[in-house]
């Protein structure tokens, strides 16, 4: 999340004229011409409150732009192809309420409406955007506009608020690896532990957990036993990015790559990504492994052979 503040801008004012204010200028200068060339009092009294109107309508807008701090906020990850919500806040300083503001985010096009914005307060909203392809998407500037109050003029202002989001690959369905193995040094060889196999009965030790105690086969014996479980051995599968490929071809492995992180790491297997003779991501599970994973491959790119 980044902040920049009015007066930090470093673009100037820009101001557009709508339709509707074309239309205006269009009358203001028939009527002057008019007073001109008829005399007429009321003609030049009636041009005057529409020129008057046109240094009212810069004045508040001014008075509108100023005091704002305008703020992004980025989304915790985005995958490619997929809708994330990109959030854009302002809070206004000053002792004034600012209206009618519009703020676009120039790298997406995303736009986020605030009508009124009270003084000393913070109003937040959020718009959708769908990256289009995996990797670092660069953020610049943010534009704030408003056309208050007359709606004839619009007049705006930059800030240039530089981030950057790791787009996640989007999965692309495909055959998964190969059989898991063990981990290095794991023996095979069953034995008691943490797991969900039953492996052996036997007499409950007093001050053990409760949830140890094997109550059916207690009750068969008459007497307190407890249930010892296999121990599990967590699968270890290898993730390989290709070198030397295409990039078409290298982008369709990295989707690959990523369906099979997705729907391994979900049942629990432990996982690592290499990329020719690099380790791009340690061993490890875990959501949170599961997204630096992710992450990894977003940021990857074509190594040569």
């Amino acid at each position: 999340m980044s902040a920049g503040h009015t007066r930090r801008f470093r673009a100037p004012r820009q101001l557009r004229i709508a339709r509707i204010g074309w239309t205006y200028l269009a009358l203001t200068v028939g009527l002057g011409l008019a007073g001109i060339n008829t005399g007429n009092n009321l003609v030049f009294l009636a041009c005057g409150l529409m020129l008057g109107m046109v240094v009212a309508s810069g004045i508040l807008s001014e008075r509108c732009l100023r005091g704002l701090e305008v703020e992004r906020q980025l989304p915790r990850s985005a995958t490619a192809g997929e809708p994330a919500l990109f959030g854009l806040a302002v809070r206004n300083s000053k002792k004034s309420a600012s209206f009618g503001l519009s703020i676009r985010d120039l790298a997406t096009g995303g736009r986020c409406q605030f009508p009124l914005v009270r003084a000393c307060e913070r109003e937040t909203r959020a718009y959708a955007f769908t990256p289009a392809r995996r990797g670092r998407l660069a953020l610049g500037a943010l534009r704030v506009a408003t056309r208050f109050p007359f709606g004839l003029f619009e007049k705006s202002l930059e800030v240039d608020l530089p981030e950057e989001l790791l787009v996640r690959p989007a999965p692309l369905p495909g055959p998964l690896p190969g059989s898991p193995r063990r981990r290095d040094g794991e023996s095979p060889a069953p034995r008691a532990g943490q797991g969900l196999e039953p492996w052996e009965l036997r007499p409950h030790r007093e001050g053990e957990d409760a949830r140890a105690i094997a109550w059916g086969p207690s009750a068969r014996t008459g007497r307190i036993l407890a249930l010892d479980r296999e121990q599990s051995v967590e699968p270890l599968v290898d993730l390989r990015l290709p070198t030397g490929a295409s990039p078409d071809e290298f982008e369709r492995e990295v989707g690959r790559a990523a369906f099979a992180a997705a729907s391994l790491g979900e049942r629990g297997f432990a996982l690592r990504l290499h990329q020719g003779d690099r380790l791009l991501v340690p061993l490890g599970s875990g959501p949170a492994h599961l997204g630096r994973l992710l992450d990894a491959l977003g940021a990857s790119e074509p190594l040569a052979p």
